[in-house]
């Protein structure tokens, strides 16, 4: 469902003049580098071995957004850095769930969900067939 006071904050703040889907996911980019500040805690889902079946969800530290332009381009969800026990884990910022975090972190986190799951059609579709 689409939601106007989103809208506005994406396409009159992130988004400006954005030429592109690349443009638009470095904008992206510099827009969480600014609001996210870290480090900070959230649960992400672990998935369990096959003969266990299903996930679980795993309090980690988010220590970092990658940020290489390659990076950028390969993947259609930012990717973050996580601590978990004493590995440092990539994950996918749209999968973060109870966030403990500054507000201005929670509403760019919140407002990049709302992007990824409305806006980016094929990102939908790879997701769905996970």
């Amino acid at each position: 469902m689409k939601n106007e006071i989103h809208e506005r904050i994406i396409w009159n703040k992130i988004l400006v003049h954005s030429a592109d889907e690349h443009e638009q996911k470095v904008k992206w980019y510099f827009y969480l580098k600014g609001e996210l500040k870290f480090p900070f805690f959230a649960q992400m889902p672990i998935k369990l071995k096959d003969s266990l079946g299903g996930e679980l969800f795993k309090e980690v530290k988010v220590v970092g957004l990658l940020s290489n332009d390659a990076h950028l381009r390969r993947h259609r969800d930012m990717i973050i850095e996580g601590e978990l026990d004493q590995y440092i884990l990539k994950f996918r910022l749209s999968e973060l769930e109870n966030i403990r975090a500054l507000p201005r972190v929670k509403a760019a986190i919140e407002l990049w969900k709302y992007w990824i799951t409305s806006h980016d059609r094929a990102y939908a579709k790879v997701k769905d067939a996970l």
